[in-house]
């Protein structure tokens, strides 16, 4: 039905909008920064509830006496089944993130034709596109938590931020790492740990001098020691340009040929391989500095060792950026659509994950 205010049928705009533009625009958001991309794409639909619930294994099972729920038998020896609490629950905030497309009367009037019209619409989800692309590549690498207001923070209803994650003592889903230390990260250090000063970055060159503690080769070995057990390693190592520079400048030339990863490489992220994990550049981290007052809370001044296995969006199944039309508020002469988005970061075993601050930020 033709619209009885305007030039332009928002039924039919809604549907173009529906069909053609958000799947470009869900797309932009997704390679907005490799985390999101490595995420948001294998993001679990939920179907509501108070909180998103996330299962996590904290223990080993007990095995002696009552408590036994495994061991060795012969025969028909009797086997134990005691009860043993070996899960918990991780509790996140549902987080809502909104874009909104505003086309006024007068736009409308002036685009009349049909290519002006999506021509304009273009222009506009361009822009939304890149602000909500920002506020999901700034919230991931930022230290916010969503269950205070002390620390900086990108906004109390974003996500829990990866430097909140990866640092000690924290209460993380509901669960203080303070006193269930199995939920702090497995690898948390700085300069200090690697024979620089506490709360100095280390410098390009120490990173490239193998002679020095901070050896960029060394700080890999150790992390991937502290975050591994088994077969079960980190899967992702992301850092800043110089920081890549100073591991680049490590490698043979024969290993710097070919070693990435070209699913990444595709996608249009630089990486390498270290023990076959991708090593990959992420300028999102310049998007996210702190306060300006703790140069520490920086997050292009950080490493960050990532297992997938162990971190993932969840999102509601009615609110996976989905665009609900365009509407006219009673008091405004416009019309508004709006991409909505809710859903959690949540995180089961915080151990496989870790962070190396006090990096370099010039070369």
């Amino acid at each position: 039905m033709a619209d009885p205010v305007g030039t332009i049928n928002f039924d039919q705009l809604s549907h173009i909008t529906r069909k053609h533009y958000i799947p470009q625009l869900v797309d932009n958001i997704f390679k907005s920064n490799v985390v999101t991309y490595r995420l948001l794409a294998k993001s679990q639909p939920v179907s509501g509830g108070y909180k998103v619930v996330q299962p996590v294994e904290y223990a080993k099972s007990a095995n002696s006496d009552a408590t036994a729920q495994n061991g060795w038998y012969k025969g028909q020896d009797a086997m134990a089944y005691g009860a043993s609490d070996i899960i918990k629950s991780a509790e996140y905030d549902w987080s809502q993130a909104y874009g909104t497309v505003t086309i006024s009367a007068r736009e409308e009037n002036i685009n009349s034709g049909p290519e002006a019209v999506l021509d304009l619409l273009q222009a506009k989800l361009n822009n939304i596109g890149r602000v909500m692309r920002d506020d999901f590549a700034k919230a991931i690498y930022s230290d916010n938590d969503p269950a205070t207001s002390g620390t900086p923070t990108v906004s109390v209803n974003a996500p829990v931020g990866l430097q909140h994650v990866t640092s000690n003592g924290r209460i993380l889903g509901g669960i203080d790492s303070s006193s269930n230390t199995w939920w702090n990260p497995g690898f948390d250090k700085n300069a200090g740990d690697f024979g620089g000063t506490s709360g100095t970055s280390l410098s390009f060159a120490n990173l490239k001098d193998s002679s020095n503690d901070g050896y960029i080769q060394t700080v890999f070995r150790n992390a991937y020691k502290d975050l591994s057990i088994g077969a079960d390693v980190p899967s992702m190592i992301v850092c800043s340009q110089i920081v890549f520079d100073a591991y680049e400048s490590t490698l043979t030339d024969q290993k710097r040929f070919g070693a990435s990863s070209q699913t990444l490489a595709d996608a249009g992220f630089q990486n390498l391989l270290y023990r076959g994990i991708p090593v990959v550049v992420d300028q999102a981290l310049d998007l996210y500095d702190g306060d300006g007052s703790d140069e520490a809370t920086d997050a292009k001044r950080q490493i960050f060792f990532l297992n997938e296995k162990y971190m993932g969006y969840k999102h509601h199944s009615k609110r996976n950026f989905v665009f609900d039309g365009y509407e006219k508020p009673v008091d405004r002469d416009i019309r508004v659509g709006k991409i909505l988005w809710m859903g959690a970061l949540c995180f089961s075993s915080p151990r496989m994950l870790g962070r190396m601050g006090d990096m370099p930020i010039a070369y």
